[in-house]
């Protein structure tokens, strides 16, 4: 036995429908804080540098690594 499912456009409109108000519902009781001003705890000058300095080598690491070791890596192939 086959099951024959009939939809019509009024039941699609109406789900859809349903579930935009249900969506609309979910975020009625959001709140949001924004904060602005100068920052409570300032970053010295050093810091930044030192945290320019580890985010660059993470950057630059892997291909500083493979350009020096291009000539292993062609021998294998």
């Amino acid at each position: 036995p086959r099951l024959i499912v009939v939809v019509d456009m009024a039941s699609v409109r109406n789900s859809l429908n349903c579930l935009r108000l249900l969506g609309r519902s979910l975020n009625v009781n959001q709140q949001r804080t924004v904060v602005s001003g100068p920052p409570a705890q300032r970053v010295s000058f050093a810091e930044k540098c030192a945290h320019g300095v580890v985010l660059s080598a993470g950057m630059f690491a892997v291909p500083i690594w493979i350009i020096c070791h291009i000539r292993s890596y062609r021998e294998r192939s």
